[in-house]
């Protein structure tokens, strides 16, 4: 099972927040469920970022230069939960609670959700 969320350093409130809410739900799970813990970051051209995010489904982001290399964004915040067959299966919202993203994540592990 993998989750794909596109985040940024630089957002000072969704990001933080949904990184702290995948992580709860992780947590929540069964050893077995999860091969490993841990949280993969990964960078490329913003050209590359956006072929990303149209091959999901996700809307691009748009960023605006600020002072001292700093960037603003504007982006969705959405979470896609891949199966272990390789298929997008749900995609959750900001403010999904990580109680209900682990149920579903135990349930999508053991096979039980139709690919969307």
């Amino acid at each position: 099972m993998t989750l794909l969320y596109f985040g940024y350093t630089h957002c000072p409130d969704v990001c933080p927040l949904t990184m702290s809410m995948l992580a709860q739900a992780v947590k929540a799970l069964p050893a077995a469920t999860v091969r490993d813990r841990s949280f993969v970051g990964l960078t490329g051209s913003r050209t590359a970022i956006i072929q990303a995010q149209r091959q999901v489904g996700a809307p691009p982001s748009v960023t605006e230069p600020l002072a001292k290399g700093s960037y603003g964004v504007d982006h969705g915040a959405f979470i896609y939960a891949y199966g272990p067959d390789d298929l997008a299966h749900i995609v959750y919202f900001q403010g999904v609670q990580p109680a209900a993203l682990a149920a579903d994540l135990r349930r999508l592990a053991a096979g039980a959700l139709p690919a969307t």
